[in-house]
């Protein structure tokens, strides 16, 4: 049985603590660790036969990367390497988590 792929987008780093809490929950028989999205390709996912991707949110509906205002690529970025090959997300079991940006934002003047 191949094991669980965990994969993250992050910028704060929030998202990143996350899936190493859903990764040792579930413990290294079941999953492997979590990999950063800006550091995987399409093959990483396509070898696994279950995932768990986790992403920050953004805007109303962004996908994080560059566009958002992340300061290193992510989610969008990835998105756009999937031409061409089987989506894992369609094909496999999947879950999705999302975490709330908490940045601080200006609040405007008044």
């Amino acid at each position: 049985m191949s094991k669980i792929g965990i994969f993250f987008g992050t910028d704060t780093g929030s998202t990143r603590l996350v899936a190493k809490k859903i990764y040792s929950l579930l413990g290294e028989e079941l999953a492997d660790k979590p990999k950063n999205i800006n550091r995987a390709s399409p093959e990483d996912l396509l070898k696994y036969d279950a995932l768990i991707l986790g992403t920050p949110s953004y805007g109303i509906g962004d996908l994080p990367g560059l566009a958002a205002g992340c300061q290193e690529r992510s989610w969008r970025e990835f998105v756009g390497l999937l031409d061409g090959h089987a989506s894992p997300a369609n094909a496999w079991p999947c879950s999705v988590w999302a975490i709330r940006n908490a940045m601080p934002r200006a609040s405007p003047a008044l």
